[in-house]
């Protein structure tokens, strides 16, 4: 290229231009021109000297160029100091980084810089054993293993699981600590009544009898001896965790005994219908018959493993939730309900899952023949649900408030929450911080990479309230353990009976 006529380097010599450098050609000369009138600097202050030049092309340093060079000469990281602290999180939190082995590019995604991976954890509690405890071998296990449990979790949160590949280890982790997390929160509050319960029916397909040891009551016995009054239950029914609020009238075994359930479920699966999903899930309750069932679909979760800290989360939000107390009375008055809902009849049911034929089974295949050799006894099948079953509400907003949704991973989801609510009550706060859902859910955010089985490809952007949840519910549960009676830390110690040394190695691997 030619110097620019500014340029301190000495002139080329005269002669034939260089076979390299073949002179402008017409077309050329006027741009050539214009740049270098824009390198021509503009007459200096009398008796100042000139500034010394580089040979060689010179341009002006404005401030652009000299923020575009620093970038271009080191990485580019831009201080979100202040952004961070607005968004409510420790500004010293780790900056995003791609993952050992990954391709620089894939840290540079759009939307995902400069968020954290993780979130700041607060330290492990530090509880005091009791001298002289009658049962202090059992109470040190059961301390022992819930700090084993959440030292995992915050282990896994600091590593930055994404939704896509969470670990199965938090599918026993949190059955594991499910007991001695709903004895510390009714010891906390003994108005909540909550409850830990399994539904569990021998002839349901695909449902697997492995609730023995974990602490969890059978769902249709609870449900015969429940007291009056309104109860929260966390439901596991083998294959998905629920949130049940259930309110009785009338004591066990009198005649005109009723209740009404609302039924809260924070994921529907992938490409599943959600009528039909509603339906299957309010056929395994077995209802008294009258019972009201109402269905909510809360569009929180979208990690794998993690439905029972959403279920408990949820439970524990119907203890503070006045409104619900309304609607179970409309509900039990029989009255229609003042929002959207699509009937839910055990006919959407027909004919694959509760097929009356009688040489048809539930999952399509064909009995066998009276001519077949007997392969043992079959247990009396329980008599399959008929008319309606439930009512599913269309719209979430209609019915639950903003603070279901506090732990909810997607901003989609969350968005989508809030387009169902009236104008006004989207900017209602949820927290003692005044928050708004969209400002806590940002607060919360991460950015994670799946691992190369996922089923979309990072990073992801999500909340990871549930995971500081998870952690804090805990917390809580080690301080419980550490002093509660000797008669409460028995049935935790059978329950946690499955936690040891290699505890970690078996299920995380």
């Amino acid at each position: 290229m030619p110097r620019s006529v500014t340029s301190s380097s000495p002139p080329r010599p005269s002669g034939p231009a260089h076979p390299d450098h073949p002179p402008p050609s017409a077309a050329e000369r006027p741009a050539r021109r214009r740049r270098q009138a824009a390198d021509t600097p503009g007459p200096s202050a009398p008796g100042m000297p000139s500034p010394p030049r580089r040979p060689g092309l010179s341009l002006p340093i404005t401030r652009e160029r000299a923020t575009l060079r620093r970038m271009v000469q080191g990485p580019a990281l831009l201080d979100n100091t202040a952004a961070l602290s607005r968004m409510g999180f420790d500004p010293r939190a780790q900056l995003l980084c791609a993952p050992p082995g990954r391709r620089p590019v894939e840290a540079a995604a759009p939307g995902a810089l400069f968020l954290p991976m993780a979130l700041p954890v607060p330290p492990a509690p530090v509880v005091a054993l009791p001298s002289g405890d009658p049962v202090a071998a059992q109470r040190r296990q059961v301390v022992d293993g819930l700090c084993e449990l959440r030292a995992l979790a915050a282990e896994v949160h600091a590593e930055g699981a994404s939704p896509d590949d969470e670990p199965a280890a938090f599918r026993k982790l949190d059955k594991l600590a499910m007991p001695a997390i709903v004895s510390a929160l009714n010891a906390e509050d003994p108005r909540l009544r909550l409850v830990y319960a399994h539904a569990s029916v021998p002839d349901d397909r695909g449902v697997v009898p492995d609730h023995r040891g974990f602490g969890s009551v059978e769902w249709r016995s609870f449900l015969a001896d429940a007291a009056p009054g309104r109860w929260r239950i966390v439901l596991d029914n083998a294959a998905h965790n629920l949130a049940l609020d259930l309110h009785v009238e009338g004591l066990p075994g009198e005649p005109g005994r009723r209740g009404s359930v609302v039924h809260m479920n924070s994921s529907v699966a992938e490409g599943a219908e959600p009528i039909i999903t509603a339906a299957e899930m309010a056929a395994h309750l077995r209802l008294p018959e009258g019972w009201p069932l109402l269905l909510l679909d809360v569009p929180a979760q979208k990690s794998l493993r993690s439905c029972r800290i959403f279920a408990l989360s949820m439970a524990l939000k119907c203890a503070a939730d006045a409104s619900l107390e309304e609607l179970h009375a409309r509900q039990l008055r029989g009255e229609p309900p003042s929002f959207d809902t699509v009937e839910v009849d055990a006919e959407l049911l027909l004919p694959a899952e509760y097929s009356g034929e009688a040489d048809s089974l539930s999952d399509g295949s064909t009995a066998a023949s009276a001519d077949s050799p007997a392969t043992g006894s079959v247990a009396p099948a329980t008599p399959q649900p008929v008319g309606l079953l439930a009512h599913y509400v269309k719209t979430v907003a209609d019915v639950l408030g903003p603070a279901y949704m506090k732990h909810a991973q997607s901003r989609t989801a969350v968005q989508g929450y809030l387009d169902g609510l009236p104008h006004g009550a989207r900017d209602q706060p949820v927290n003692r911080k005044g928050q708004t859902l969209l400002e806590r859910h940002d607060a919360h955010r991460v950015a994670r990479w799946p691992g190369p089985a996922a089923r979309r490809p990072g990073p992801l952007l999500q909340s990871a309230s549930i995971e500081l949840k998870r952690i804090a519910f805990l917390d809580k549960a080690i301080r419980h353990a550490a002093r509660c009676s000797a008669q409460d830390i028995l049935p935790l110690c059978e329950a946690m009976g499955n936690v040891d040394s290699r505890w970690r190695d078996w299920y995380r691997h």
